[in-house]
């Protein structure tokens, strides 16, 4: 039980508590307006699931696409990895990938099933950027950048 009530709040600190409590905007109240995120980012719901971004949520279409498609073999959402010093990562997208190979004894072109690390970014930061490189040397893969706006502070 709050030992206050919202309403005796300031309006800008009665808007940070209901945003940050998840109750309901004021609809009526004038002075109510939506926090800006820091990156600009604007969280999205498609097919009832909820994104950070609504450029996360175009690739994740995409990406259900090229499933049906057949252009890849299929993908993860949000992978979690680990990386040496104890450092956690969140990746968007982990995408199966077919890439043809020649055949050594044939050289008929076969499909292998490849692994690739995505991520969709707004905004490049440099704490990002130590962080992927860490786990392209710690992992010896790549990781593909989805690019949609800025690099910040590099």
């Amino acid at each position: 039980m709050p030992r206050f009530n919202l309403a005796d709040l300031p309006p800008h600190y009665r808007q940070q508590a209901e945003q940050q409590l998840g109750l309901p905007a004021a609809a009526n109240d004038p002075e109510f307006k939506p926090l800006r995120r820091k990156y600009g980012n604007v969280p999205v719901e498609v097919d009832g699931r909820k994104f950070p971004s609504k450029a996360q949520s175009h690739r994740h279409q995409e990406l259900r696409l090229a499933v049906a498609t057949g252009a890849i073999f299929g993908f993860v959402s949000e992978v979690s990895v680990l990386l040496p010093g104890g450092v956690r990562m969140r990746l968007d997208e982990l995408v199966n990938e077919p890439v043809a190979y020649p055949c050594e004894q044939c050289g008929h072109h076969n499909m292998c099933p490849t692994l690739v690390l995505e991520d969709t970014k707004g905004v490049i930061t440099a704490a990002w950027e130590v962080k992927r490189k860490a786990l392209e040397a710690a992992l010896g893969v790549k990781v593909r950048i989805i690019h949609t706006g800025r690099r910040k502070g590099i």
